[in-house]
């Protein structure tokens, strides 16, 4: 079922070294903040090693790039949510109701149980944890037997979180119920004003929940108190909890909120619903929006420091991998960007639409770094290229 070799092919296109065009200058008069004005291949190969196509040179190689295929598969049935890794292997839950388990070193299937699955899957301490239509279940990841089972009195409604042996599930009914991961036991649940469809973020003692009516809600992980409520106009994404907060919304902005309060930084608007949790470096944050765009913002005022437009309609937002930008959506095709100005260093294409972002993993020289899981099911992992 599984095998390393050419039978997938994979066309890939890479520069090797980038000239860009004069940097853009992007001023917005609906800028919030204190700045309003910021600065805002090729040769096909297959199964293996990029072709690679020299530019004037500008910019420097990347040490991400070229890629190549270590092993490709396909899984026993189309998956119906992202997946999960840890420990290396991948977790994928499928729309016949099993679960698989693949071993990221080769690509071989090491489990699979059947067990319907609701929302996506959480891992951590070598339990994965899945939801049912109405029970929550833990199996080990070594084995996928089941380890503990509690029954739901609502079905889940966004991703279930693990962090730090907490298990956070968001029912449908509102409500948040923070779980021991060893055994399933409930340590508290809070019911909150509006439904939640996205993921809550944890940072150290606070989760922020972020609401389908516009609310953003921070919460004390211990008890489930509410510590405060931000409203925007529209339903934020998932929260990227750093030295502050992260967040796009449904009303077509990206905002800076404050960790303390929840007070807005700065805000920057966009041509389309923002998707997914934003990525960030030391200076800049990005993020996709639904008129087909990536964007680099400043970090610390919000301006504008790039944006390329994006073929494919994004489903999540861009993941620093090595020292690049990648991005994936309802598309074949995964695109390279370099982070200081968008500079575009290639792509791969894979055999059929992608059903979910690239899953990045950091590894050991020589492990996959990315593996791509497309709509029907079939699998690539590749690393980065080991000259000989």
């Amino acid at each position: 079922m599984y095998r390393r070799g050419a039978d997938t092919p994979i066309n890939t296109s890479y520069y090797t070294e980038v000239l860009r065009p004069g940097t853009t200058i992007s001023c917005s008069s609906l800028m919030i903040g204190p700045i309003r004005c910021g600065v805002t291949a090729l040769m096909a190969g297959v199964l293996g090693l990029a072709a690679v196509v020299a530019a004037e040179p500008q910019h420097s190689p990347s040490t991400l790039l070229p890629l190549e295929t270590i092993w490709n598969g396909v899984l026993p049935a189309a998956p119906a949510w992202p997946p999960v890794h840890s420990q290396g292997r991948l977790f994928v839950a499928l729309r016949d109701g099993h679960v698989a388990a693949v071993n990221l070193a080769d690509g071989q299937l090491a489990w699979d149980v059947e067990q319907t699955v609701v929302a996506q899957p959480a891992v951590g301490d070598r339990l994965l944890f899945v939801a049912g239509e109405d029970e929550l279940v833990a199996l080990e990841t070594a084995t996928g037997t089941k380890i503990w089972s509690i029954p739901l009195d609502a079905p889940l409604s966004a991703p279930l979180v693990w962090n730090m042996q907490w298990l956070i599930a968001t029912l449908d009914v509102g409500t948040v119920v923070a779980l021991r991961g060893d055994d399933g036991g409930a340590v508290w649940r809070r019911t909150l004003d509006a439904g939640i469809e996205v993921a809550p973020a944890l940072a150290g003692d606070r989760m922020y929940v972020s609401l389908m009516d516009g609310g953003l809600v921070a919460l004390s992980l211990v008890s489930g108190e509410s510590l405060w409520e931000r409203q925007l106009k529209g339903a934020p994404q998932q929260v990227l909890p750093l030295d502050d907060l992260f967040v796009g919304a449904a009303d077509n902005n990206f905002y800076r909120l404050s960790r303390i309060d929840g007070a807005e930084q700065w805000r920057w608007p966009t041509g389309g619903d923002i998707v997914g949790v934003a990525a960030v470096d030391e200076e800049r944050v990005f993020f996709s929006s639904l008129d087909n765009f990536v964007w680099a913002l400043d970090r610390a005022s919000g301006v504008q420091r790039w944006r390329e437009p994006s073929a494919a309609r994004p489903t999540a937002g861009p993941s620093y991998v090595g020292d690049l930008l990648v991005f994936g959506g309802l598309s074949q095709q995964i695109n390279f960007y370099d982070p200081s100005d968008g500079t575009s260093y290639g792509s791969v294409r894979v055999p059929t639409d992608l059903a979910f972002p690239p899953v990045h993993l950091p590894g050991a020289v020589g492990d996959p770094t990315l593996v791509f899981v497309t709509g029907d099911g079939r699998l690539q992992a590749l690393m980065i290229w080991l000259t000989p």
